[in-house]
C-alpha cells in the first residue's frame, strides 16, 4: 500500500472510535467499548506505518516537514490517550480526543504547507529528537487536556444531562485533566531543559532561533497556571478547565 492509502485507512479509523465512542456517551448497548479501543490502536498503527514509509523516503525523520510532524503529533495523542485511559481506567476525554486527531490527520492530507530546510547535523543529533520527542508528547498530554476541559463545560453549557448518557463524572474528568496536566508539564519542561542545554553546548547561545520553542514555553507556562488553579477557592475547576483549553489551542498553534 502506498503512504496516501494508509494514511486514509487511518482516517476511516479514527472516525469510526469517534462515532463507536459517541456511541457508548450516549447509552448504547453492545461492545462498543471495546470496539473504540481496538480501533484507536488500529489507527496508531496504521498511522506508524504511513510514517516509517514517509520517513524512509525523505531520508529520515524531521521536525521541519509539516506531514511528519502533523503525523507523529496525532500518533502521540492516540498512544497517550490510551495509555492514560488503561493507567487510569477512564475515557475521560473521549470522543473530542479522537475528533482531534482526525482532524489533524485530515488537516496534513488536504492542506499542503511548504516544508522548512533540510535539518543541519546539529539539528539531526540525537539530543534534538529527544528533545522533539518529549515536545510530542507534552503537546499530545496538553491536547487531552484541552479535550478534558472542554468535556467539563459541555454538561455546564446544555444545562443538564439527557438520561441515558454515561457521561463521565465531574470528578472523574478533573482527576483526568490534572494527571494529563501533570505530563505536560513534565514532559515540556523536560523538552526545553533539554534544547537550551543542547544549544548552548552547541552554538554558545540558549535559543535555537525556533519560534515553536517559545510557543512551548508559553504552553508549559498555561499548563502550571492550569495546575495551580486548583489551589484557588472558587470556581478552581472552571479556571482549570478553561485555562487546559488555553494551552492546548497555545501547543496546536505553535507547533
Amino acid at each position: 500500500m502506498t503512504p496516501e492509502a494508509w494514511k486514509l485507512v487511518a482516517i476511516f479509523l479514527m472516525a469510526f472510535t469517534a462515532v463507536a465512542r459517541g456511541l457508548t456517551l450516549f447509552g448504547a448497548r453492545g461492545p462498543w467499548k471495546l470496539a473504540t479501543t481496538c480501533l484507536r490502536v488500529g489507527a496508531a498503527l496504521t498511522l506508524m506505518i504511513f510514517l516509517a514509509q514517509l520517513a524512509l523516503s525523505s531520508g529520515g525523520w524531521s521536525p521541519l516537514l509539516w506531514d511528519q510532524l502533523i503525523v507523529s503529533l496525532s500518533i502521540a495523542i492516540l498512544v497517550v490517550y490510551q495509555l492514560m485511559a488503561w493507567a487510569f481506567r477512564l475515557e475521560g476525554a473521549a470522543p473530542i480526543v479522537d475528533l482531534l486527531t482526525l482532524a489533524l490527520v485530515g488537516t496534513s492530507m488536504y492542506i499542503t504547507i511548504p516544508d522548512g530546510s533540510a535539518p543541519t547535523c546539529i539539528q539531526s543529533a540525537v539530543p534534538v529528537s529527544i528533545q522533539w520527542g518529549l515536545f510530542l508528547v507534552g503537546t499530545a498530554a496538553a491536547a487531552i487536556m484541552g479535550s478534558t476541559g472542554l468535556m467539563l463545560g459541555l454538561p455546564a453549557g446544555l444545562g443538564r444531562r439527557s438520561q441515558g448518557t454515561h457521561w463521565p463524572s465531574r470528578g472523574d474528568l478533573t482527576f483526568f485533566l490534572t494527571q494529563a496536566t501533570m505530563l505536560a508539564l513534565f514532559a515540556l519542561g523536560c523538552g526545553l531543559v533539554l534544547g537550551i542545554f543542547w544549544s548552548w553546548q552547541t552554538t554558545g547561545s540558549l535559543g535555537s532561533g525556533d519560534s515553536r520553542w517559545t510557543w512551548m514555553a508559553i504552553t508549559w507556562f498555561l499548563a502550571a497556571m492550569s495546575n495551580l488553579a486548583r489551589g484557588l477557592q472558587k470556581h478552581w475547576a472552571g479556571w482549570q478547565a478553561i485555562l487546559a483549553v488555553v494551552a492546548a489551542s497555545a501547543a496546536l498553534f505553535g507547533l
